[in-house]
């Protein structure tokens, strides 16, 4: 799985590459977004423009979302934009978001592929151009320990390592289980999956019995729903 930090990363490294995923008509702004799904998530959107995403986007748990007042885009999100006087829009990557614009990094931005293939480049965009405007973004499906969504929905996972106070004997709990650590090398194992999935090392705990007893309460309950 790939987490928005891996995402951002890619992006960064792509600033002066060029990519032409299609092969067709020179190094397009689409071609920088199926280069990034491709890569990172084994998928790409079909679409003759940028603008296609709009309807296009929604696959592979990538979610497209609507601009709308006082909702902004993410790190990682691909950008939609309506260019006045053009049928194919524009499209890039987003570095970071504000309440008026966006650090992105985008491909073909001057529109002269495929005569002149301009490489990635950083820039920052406004909502609102004298060109055009924001129209909406796609979320990808980034494996993460605190996922945004939609600016409103929050997954979060509780991976955790934990012992209890004044005891060796340390626990693994996935949210719904507790396992013991037979050996330390299961430790960084874990860890190391947890690392690559989320960014960061898994929290560690230390508990009181009391906490711990109530803890494994839980963990022995049945599921509901």
């Amino acid at each position: 799985m790939t987490t928005q930090a891996q995402g951002l990363q890619w992006i960064n490294n792509s600033i002066g590459k060029t990519y032409d995923f299609d092969g067709f008509a020179g190094a397009q702004c689409f071609d920088l977004i199926n280069s990034y799904a491709f890569e990172l998530f084994s998928t790409s959107f079909p679409g003759a423009g940028a603008i296609d995403l709009l309807s296009t986007g929604n696959r592979a748990g990538f979610k497209v979302i609507n601009q709308t007042v006082n909702s902004y885009p993410k790190p990682g999100d691909i950008f939609i934009m309506e260019i006045y006087g053009s049928q194919w829009g524009h499209t890039g990557l987003i570095l970071s978001a504000d309440t008026a614009g966006m650090w992105v990094v985008d491909q073909n931005f001057k529109g002269t592929a495929p005569t002149i293939n301009y490489p990635a480049e950083k820039r920052y965009i406004k909502y609102l151009e004298s060109y055009g405007k924001l129209a909406g973004w796609i979320h990808p499906p980034f494996s993460s320990s605190l996922e945004e969504e939609d600016g409103t929905k929050k997954n979060t996972k509780m991976q955790c390592f934990f012992r209890v106070t004044n005891e060796s004997l340390v626990y693994y709990f996935d949210g719904k289980r507790l396992t013991p650590i037979g050996n330390p090398d299961e430790i960084n194992i874990l860890n190391d999956i947890y690392k690559a999935n989320n960014g960061k090392a898994m929290p560690s705990f230390v508990l009181d019995k009391p906490w711990f007893v109530r803890l494994s309460d839980v963990a022995k309950r049945n599921v509901l729903i």
